[in-house]
């Protein structure tokens, strides 16, 4: 069957581990070279025969689906890109080792960040790139090495939909992760020099270490413009801490800068320790392989340390942030609390001006107000205590919420009551005086004040005996004991 032009990107590069053969381009479409683009039949009918003693790589994107399954078509391809599952390390290590074409596939994220936006604030021009490769190790008849890297590839503006998914801005990236593996074949052939002739499967790992090699030098560079961004928003952040009246404004436009960039660098970090982790793991299986190669072991060094400081500088990023959204929101309470001590103060000066207001806006001298006067008083005496009464109750429920005996001091209740029994007269008194008739609520009043006088100083006297009666004491403890034996039988 003849295959059909697809629109898309296609890069190939044979690597060799041995002697001082350079990297060969194989296959690019679109070309680079200006002028109408040629079909990718043709392309694919001139890839060469690959070169014994390398490795083949092919990275590939057809946003339609369409991948080098369905172009190729010889049997030998036709277990390709199937099962797009992620693996353990163990298993990438052991597809790097035996190449077989039954492997699963194996990938991980990158996410990079349109460099024209490195001195923008965070807004809705702010584009990402992301690709998400899978790859498998595949034998051809001749048993020849291939690398298939698969990418989905695709743009986003902040929350918007995907954009132009097959774009050549898309396909920049993919150019720019090949051209980084090719440019470091110098470095890579610089360790290997004094080795025996590398085996298949040693020079799988070599490449895939080389592949994530490429990939966390352009994480840094990626990093650089994400950071740009990052600083410029803290910055921004500081800015609203310092500002006088927006310092306690935190708008819904700015917290939602906030998350963006935070889930960015989430993701970022997660992606740059995903690809650390699997790097790590692999210059540890190769270590036994260049024991005693003083290059291999600044190489080792080198990567180590590029590897973990990418890692550390990305995994600051959050709480970065966070420390200074705790500082806003530190500063954003204190002015709050200032501003409610200001209002506070106002009230305490300006209620008794407005009640005086109240009473002198009714024209009348107090000494002529009489039985008004009284209504006044006791309105503002009902609502009170209804208001207390309800306050009383929250603060009883609080109390005993949590407290297992629910037992309270006899000398709080007594006091409890008598402040009570005193309110209630008084509320009473007014209530009769203002509905049925002012004077038997005046005289409620007299008889609720003497009666509350009275119950105090009887309480008073009673304890006075009390205290100082051991013979009162006996009895009362006599008949306590009485009484609680007697329950219990």
């Amino acid at each position: 069957m003849e295959p059909t032009a697809v629109p898309g990107f296609l890069y190939g590069v044979d690597f060799s581990f041995n002697g001082d053969i350079c990297p060969h381009v194989v296959a690019q479409y679109p070309p680079l070279y200006p002028g109408p683009i040629p079909p990718l039949a043709s392309v694919l009918r001139n890839i060469p025969v690959q070169r014994a003693d390398s490795i083949r790589v092919l990275v590939e994107h057809f946003p339609d689906g369409g991948t080098l399954v369905n172009l190729f078509q010889p049997p030998s391809y036709n277990s390709l890109i199937s099962n797009h599952t992620s693996t353990s390390v163990a298993e990438i290590i052991a597809q790097c080792q035996g190449g077989d074409e039954n492997g699963t596939a194996w990938g991980f994220g990158m996410t990079s960040f349109d460099h024209s936006t490195a001195n923008t604030h965070l807004g809705p021009d702010l584009t990402t790139k992301s690709w998400l490769p899978r790859a498998r190790f595949f034998k051809d008849t001749y048993g020849n090495v291939i690398l298939f890297v698969s990418c989905k590839l695709s743009v986003k503006t902040m929350w918007r939909e995907e954009q132009a998914e097959g774009s050549r801005y898309c396909h920049d990236i993919l150019l720019e992760f090949m051209h980084t593996m090719e440019n470091m074949d110098r470095q890579y052939k610089a360790i290997t020099q004094g080795i025996p002739r590398l085996r298949a499967e040693n020079q799988s790992m070599l490449l895939v270490l080389r592949m994530l090699h490429s990939q966390i030098l352009m994480q840094c560079r990626t990093l650089d413009t994400f950071r740009d961004l990052y600083d410029f928003h803290l910055a921004e952040i500081a800015s609203h801490m310092q500002a006088t009246v927006g310092a306690a404004v935190v708008t819904t436009q700015f917290l939602e800068k906030i998350a963006i960039i935070s889930h960015h660098a989430d993701q970022v970090h997660a992606e740059n320790k995903s690809v650390v982790d699997l790097v790590d793991a692999l210059l540890d299986m190769l270590s036994p392989l260049f024991h005693g190669s003083a290059k291999f072991k600044r190489f080792d060094t080198e990567l180590r340390a590029i590897s973990r400081n990418l890692v550390s500088r990305t995994e600051d990023l959050v709480p970065r942030m966070e420390s200074k959204l705790k500082f806003l929101e530190i500063n954003r309470n204190i002015r709050e609390s200032t501003s409610l001590w200001l209002l506070s103060l106002f009230a305490a000066i300006f209620l008794p001006f407005s009640l005086a207001s109240s009473l002198l806006s009714m024209q009348t001298r107090l000494t002529d107000l009489h039985l008004i006067l009284y209504d006044f008083c006791g309105v503002i005496v009902f609502f009170g205590s209804l208001a207390l009464v309800i306050v009383s109750a929250m603060k009883q429920f609080a109390k005993r919420k949590g407290n297992v005996h629910g037992i309270i001091q006899i000398n709080k209740g007594a006091n409890l009551f008598v402040v009570l029994l005193g309110w209630a007269a008084m509320v009473v008194s007014f209530l009769v005086g203002m509905i049925v008739d002012v004077g038997l609520g005046l005289k409620i009043l007299y008889f609720g004040a003497a009666s509350t006088v009275g119950v105090i100083l009887l309480f008073s006297l009673l304890r006075f005996v009390y205290m100082h009666s051991s013979i009162l004491k006996g009895l009362v403890k006599k008949s306590r004991e009485a009484f609680l034996l007697g329950w219990k039988n």
